[in-house]
Formats: C-alpha cells, sequence, structure tokens
C-alpha cells in the first residue's frame, strides 16, 4: 500500500496526527522499531510501527495468518502497512488493553497459541505482547516482528531460566502443562493445513502481506514441517515450564 492510499482508507493522514507519543523508548529489543502512540481530536487513538519492510511484511502477514484461523482465541490489532524500504511503517488499532503478567489465557486458548505460535515459528512471544483486553473480552496478542523461523523441539530446549518460561505463554507457569491436553487439537490442525482452502488461503495472506508466491511457497513448506514437529515441540515446551510450576503455585 503506498501512503496516499493508506491516508484514502483512514480519511486522515495519521502521520499529522496532532500529539505522537513514543512508546517502548526503553525496551533494549527495539533499537530496530519506532513505536508512536498516535492522538488526534475526535479520532480514535492510533498506534504507528516504523522500521525496515522485511519486519512490517512479518506483521501484516502473521496478523492475517491469526485472524484466519485463530480469531476465536485471540484478538490481533487491524493494521495497514506501507512499503518504503527501510523506512516502512504501519498503522494499527490501538489495544483496550493492558500488558498482563499473569497469564490471560485459558486452556482452550493456550493450546490455540501454541499451535499459531510454533507452526508459524513465532519467537520474542514476551509478556509485553500478549495483553488483558480492559472490557473483558478475547485477549490481545501484539507484536510479530520475528517470525517464520523454524520451530522444532529443540526450541523447547534451554538453560533453567523463567524469563524464557515467561516467553511462553502457551504453558501455564502455575499448573502442571499436559500434552496430552493438546494433541487432539495437534491432530485437527494438520488437517486443516492440508485443506486445499487452507493452503491457498494461507498463500493468499503471504502474497497479501508483500511476500512473492515463490516465497510463499517456501514459508508453506516451513509451516508444515514445523506442524509436523508439534507434538514433540510442544511436550518439550511443557517440560522446560513445568519445572517452575510448583513452585509458583505454592507463592500464589
Amino acid at each position: 500500500m503506498t501512503p496516499k492510499e493508506l491516508v484514502k482508507r483512514f480519511g486522515w493522514d495519521p502521520r499529522r496526527a496532532k500529539e505522537k507519543i513514543k512508546l517502548h523508548g526503553d525496551d533494549p529489543g527495539k533499537l530496530n522499531t519506532v513505536i508512536t502512540l498516535l492522538r488526534e481530536p475526535g479520532r480514535p487513538e492510533l498506534v504507528m510501527k516504523a522500521a525496515q519492510w522485511d519486519i512490517i511484511r512479518n506483521e501484516a502477514a502473521v496478523r492475517r495468518l491469526a485472524r484466519r484461523f485463530f480469531g476465536r482465541y485471540f484478538r490481533v490489532p487491524a493494521s495497514l502497512a506501507v512499503q518504503d524500504g527501510l523506512d516502512s511503517w504501519m498503522v494499527m488499532e490501538h489495544a483496550d488493553a493492558s500488558p498482563s503478567y499473569g497469564n490471560p489465557f485459558t486452556l482452550e486458548q493456550r493450546v490455540a497459541v501454541a499451535l499459531f505460535a510454533r507452526t508459524f515459528g513465532l519467537s520474542d512471544v514476551n509478556t509485553g505482547n500478549v495483553l488483558a483486553s480492559r472490557a473483558k473480552g478475547l485477549p490481545w496478542m501484539i507484536d510479530f516482528e520475528q517470525a517464520f523461523g523454524r520451530a522444532d523441539p529443540n526450541s523447547g530446549k534451554h538453560l533453567p531460566d523463567e524469563r524464557i518460561a515467561l516467553e511462553k505463554p502457551w504453558m501455564s507457569r502455575f499448573e502442571r502443562n499436559v500434552i496430552e491436553q493438546y494433541q487432539p487439537a495437534i491432530k485437527a490442525w494438520r488437517a486443516t493445513l492440508k485443506l486445499p482452502e487452507s493452503r491457498a488461503g494461507i498463500q493468499a495472506d503471504l502474497v497479501a502481506a508483500g511476500f512473492t508466491k515463490p516465497e510463499a511457497a517456501g514459508l508453506l513448506a516451513l509451516f508444515d514441517a514445523n506442524a509436523a514437529d508439534l507434538d514433540w515441540t510442544l511436550q518439550n515446551d511443557a517440560d522446560f515450564v513445568n519445572q517452575f510450576v510448583a513452585r509458583n503455585a505454592a507463592q500464589r
């Protein structure tokens, strides 16, 4: 999308908002992006993310995939992206939510997030990227710039540091995680991924976000590989997080 097209869609130019507040300025992981809250009298608050195109493209693609397959379990902000090399940017709705430092997900939602995160190779899913809705609706997930990596059983093996467990919100840190609770959904998800309409939808979402058709085909093969390993990947995730469960449960 061009800047002119975005302005036409919004009905105004968000880059000229009356008030601009930089967010996440103290986050060392955000050196490659600039995130700004935009306020304009009489209009809903927006958030702008400026970064190089591959980051913006990943964000746009993952949000499409999340809405296509997992929209009944969690929300992602609606967004529009503009390609402009190293100065690419996207504008998104401002979630009416706040960071959740516990876990806002039900078991059903955790299972869905596990399939989503591990199939599409997300990393850096930290506590600031999972938001509890102030309106008591579905939880929100944000910030998907680190996506489309290989997620295999080794992805769940780490040094015993609970800060890493915080990056696996699809596992509970307060109740023992049992892989059998995930396996029916894993089986159903693999069947869904094999459907022609699912594969066509994934490719359409990737191309709409800015990937070429050959790139989209390569990513689809990556997703298949990630999905094939889900049982062992999530078993290792569970084993890793479970080592902290007893202590955390006792402290509650």
